[in-house]
């Protein structure tokens, strides 16, 4: 299966290369274009686009995983594209690492996209509203699965280098039980999963590159804008519900999970330099019915207060390049400090690394870092966990006041 997708990504890359569009579509025949619609790029083709998107930090009951997504987009006539993917996972379970990885094969259908270019509002583009059905296969944790997906959202190319896509989502999976639980019940069977869930992400995305005019990427960007304080909330994994099956020889199980991830920010300047100080904290809930009882459970609590520094902040706003706010590249450095309730286990790690945080349309912001986590240590007795490499990206609302 991973075969036949690897050559498929392959095709579809060299399909794209020889069939790449070299004219640009006429800007004079979109009737008004806007700042926001010239950031927006919707009157530029494109027909392609390799897009990496990280994703932040998904707990789970015992667990946390982060990912790192590789898609190819190809535009397949004006309403339809095909993107094969793969994923690369980080998995941590009770201080335990591995990787995980999956591939994917998805068609999308942009349903307004072939009305809107005929009549002239915007291009033969990666744009839109859509729908999209595909399947997937995981090899994650000694675990194969194969499933499918359906997806409802809107996907957005903005500035060139970048994609921001909302999507409601339902899948569905199913794997024989493992070798252990077959051993611990002396019974045959298989697992199913349903699972309903809303995502938000902004991937860093190369494709066609055209000229965007200053005041169009002011609208994104938000230029000169001062900001010392703010609130920041990450809405790109807030949750899901999903619903469980496990069919024994003699016996049927079924489980209704909801699984939430509320993640809080607090930065603020420290005076006026270019350090700040970035306060997250992170919750990992769960909400379980199963055979009538149901039970809510805060399963881990997660803090880190880091300090930032800002590169050539100061220069940039004096040369007016910048506004004396929380955007640019910066390093950090600090704590952070998770407890898992459930399994009673507090962990304290060191984190160092770089990243880049930038204000997008004066509401919202995306956050990415690359770092590097030491443990230090472990309030429980013979246990430890392993140091790692991270890379996260975090897409939310910035506020200044949260009431």
């Amino acid at each position: 299966m991973i075969k036949f997708l690897n050559l498929l990504f392959a095709l579809c890359l060299i399909t794209s290369l020889k069939g790449q569009s070299n004219t640009e579509f006429n800007k004079d025949s979109v009737r008004y274009l806007t700042p926001n619609e010239e950031a927006f790029m919707i009157d530029k083709e494109t027909k392609s686009l390799f897009k990496i998107t990280p994703f932040g930090i998904l707990f789970s009951q015992f667990s946390n995983q982060q990912f790192c997504a590789f898609t190819f987009e190809q535009k397949i006539g004006k309403a339809f594209s095909i993107l094969p993917s793969v994923t690369v996972a980080r998995n941590e379970f009770l201080g335990d690492t591995d990787l995980g990885f999956s591939s994917s094969l998805n068609m999308r259908y942009y349903y307004h996209m072939k009305r809107r270019i005929e009549a002239g509002i915007q291009a033969n583009n990666l744009t839109g509203k859509y729908i999209s059905f595909g399947t997937f296969y995981t090899d994650n944790r000694n675990i194969k699965l194969n499933g499918f997906d359906f997806q409802w959202g809107s996907q957005k190319r903005f500035l060139n280098y970048g994609t921001i896509n909302n999507f409601f989502s339902f899948s569905y999976f199913r794997r024989d039980l493992l070798d252990s639980e077959i051993t611990a019940f002396n019974q045959s069977g298989y697992f199913q999963n349903f699972s309903i869930g809303f995502s938000s992400n902004i991937s860093l995305a190369f494709g066609k590159k055209y000229d965007i005019s200053d005041n169009a990427k002011c609208v994104v960007l938000g230029c000169n804008t001062d900001r010392y304080r703010g609130w920041k909330i990450n809405i790109s994994q807030l949750g899901r519900l999903s619903l469980n099956n496990k069919k024994r020889d003699d016996d049927n199980e079924l489980e209704l999970n909801l699984f939430l991830s509320p993640n809080l920010s607090y930065e603020h300047k420290i005076s006026t330099s270019s350090f700040s100080l970035n306060h997250t904290a992170v919750a990992g809930l769960s909400l379980t019915s199963f055979e009538g009882d149901v039970k809510f459970q805060v399963n881990n609590i997660y803090y880190s207060p880091t300090l930032r520094y800002y590169f050539l902040q100061k220069q940039n706003i004096l040369k007016g390049k910048s506004g004396n706010n929380l955007s640019g590249v910066y390093a950090f450095s600090g704590p952070r400090i998770r407890y898992l309730i459930s399994a009673d286990y507090t962990e304290i790690f060191g984190l160092i690394g770089i990243g880049y945080q930038k204000e997008l349309f004066e509401e919202m912001y995306i956050d990415v870092d690359f770092g590097y986590s030491k443990f230090i240590e472990s309030f429980e007795e013979n246990r430890s966990s392993s140091n790692y490499l991270s890379l996260s990206m975090k897409v939310g609302i910035m506020f200044d006041q949260l009431f």
